[in-house]
């Protein structure tokens, strides 16, 4: 154990496979934000006698939200004492692990209005954790006995494949947070020259930007099966009880779900079909062939590069 406090934990471990150590803070965060604010002066860089920083992942029950979209019904009010935990964590230099699996990571129990949802639950790193196992990923598992989610953390030093090549999606800049994880990632501190400032920062927005693409838009098609089948069954239970509030109000959400998650689909669909058809080019396949008669016709109807610079074409 390095150090504690009543909500905080701050342990070294000592891998058997590997010499490396590294670093880890458990967080059980208390309600009130009075008594919750001496956590949140914890997540200081620690400061080992020896030169360089180990590796360090902090999680746990945080107890708070770092934006107005990590709640879901409520009050919708964001007072100061909000933005202690998005300040802690900046200032620490801390980078959220991205995250697959459940969103919201705590529910209230209660049902209709008196439902409230939130993310409560954050697992957060540092650069050289980052370094150390570029493929680190958390998943958050749906709720069982308890009100939190729980959540598991997999180390792994190399990518994933299916995530090694990074495409920037054109429907994440519609979403509400998007503005926000962008300015934490720019705003995170960095030592060094500019290059290096530059492309660890690139680096922690990508990793911000996976963890929004994996809870909201990973799998999209499934999502969109998923929305319409609630929607579907939304539908009925209005129909059944077409007096009920509840359920009118319900099964409209269902169909805002479904709708906003079609949008998502359809420009998801878009870019996608326009890189496929730019790399299918000339290439012998099903949707890019065309007669040998009409293939110099076709080319043709395009103009030069020269030509194309002059109209203002970007290829």
């Amino acid at each position: 154990m390095v150090s504690h406090l009543h909500q905080w934990l701050t342990v070294e471990v000592s891998p058997i496979a590997c010499a490396s150590r590294f670093r880890v803070t458990f967080v059980y965060a208390l309600n009130s934000p009075t008594d919750r604010r001496p956590p949140l002066e914890l997540p200081r860089k620690p400061k080992p006698k020896h030169a360089c920083l180990p590796p360090w992942l902090v999680l746990g029950d945080f107890n708070a939200i770092m934006v107005p979209h990590d709640r879901v019904g409520g009050d919708v009010a964001w007072p100061e004492h909000r933005n202690d935990f998005p300040n802690c964590i900046h200032n620490a230099s801390l980078i959220q692990v991205p995250y697959d699996g459940m969103r919201f990571t705590w529910h209230n129990g209660r049902q209709g209005d008196g439902t409230i949802q939130k993310k409560l639950d954050w697992v957060f790193m540092n650069q050289l954790a980052l370094q150390q196992w570029p493929g680190i990923r958390t998943t958050f598992q749906p709720r069982s006995i308890s009100d939190h989610s729980a959540m598991i953390t997999s180390l792994s030093m190399e990518h994933n494949r299916r995530f090694s090549g990074f495409k920037f999606l054109k429907l994440w800049i519609d979403k509400p947070d998007f503005l926000d994880r962008v300015k934490r990632a720019w705003q995170t501190p960095v030592r060094g020259d500019p290059w290096f400032q530059l492309t660890t920062k690139l680096r922690v927005l990508k990793a911000n930007l996976q963890a929004m693409h994996f809870a909201n838009s990973h799998n999209i098609s499934d999502r969109v099966r998923q929305a319409k089948r609630e929607w579907d069954i939304a539908q009925a239970n209005q129909d059944g009880d077409p007096l009920n509030a509840q359920l009118r109000n319900i099964e409209r959400d269902r169909a805002q779900d479904y709708a906003a998650l079609l949008r998502d689909e359809e420009s998801y669909f878009k870019q996608r079909s326009r890189i496929q058809w730019l790399q299918m080019g000339d290439r012998n396949t099903g949707h890019g062939q065309l007669s040998s008669g009409l293939l110099p016709q076709f080319a043709s109807s395009f103009p030069s590069r020269a030509q194309a610079r002059r109209l203002g074409f970007i290829f």
